[in-house]
């Protein structure tokens, strides 16, 4: 029972500072920018709770409600070219320029061809 509250429990405000000075108080996976947000943004859990991650400070990463709802506790998704699992996005181990870019009306593209999303995770970003 403590174990499972632990888990429940907020992050401090302190580390939640430290995760949005690191990601310049933007998304980490789509780079919208907290400023323009109606809402803060809020920590994902890289490696999901649910999965095994912990609160430490290398597996949080600040996300909009739009990426953090979609990533879910998915890590990986299988690629329809291979039908072999792909990890998906991981800003601590990924260049986000290397995969992605925002075109001139404002979408976010992936630069490599090769890696499409799958239908059910169209929106999740794979690497």
């Amino acid at each position: 029972m403590l174990l499972w509250l632990l888990k429940q429990m907020p992050l401090p405000k302190r580390l939640f500072a430290q995760v949005r000075q690191r990601a310049q108080h933007r998304c980490e996976y789509c780079h919208y920018p907290e400023i323009l947000s109606t809402v803060p943004l809020s920590i994902d859990h890289i490696n999901p709770r649910s999965l095994g991650g912990t609160d430490d400070f290398e597996n949080l990463a600040l996300a909009c409600r739009r990426c953090n709802e979609r990533l879910y506790n998915f890590t990986g998704a299988l690629d329809p070219n291979t039908n072999t699992e792909s990890p998906l996005f991981n800003p601590r181990c990924h260049d986000w320029a290397e995969h992605f870019i925002w075109s001139k009306n404002a979408l976010l593209h992936r630069r490599t061809h090769s890696h499409r999303p799958s239908d059910l995770l169209q929106d999740r970003y794979r690497v």
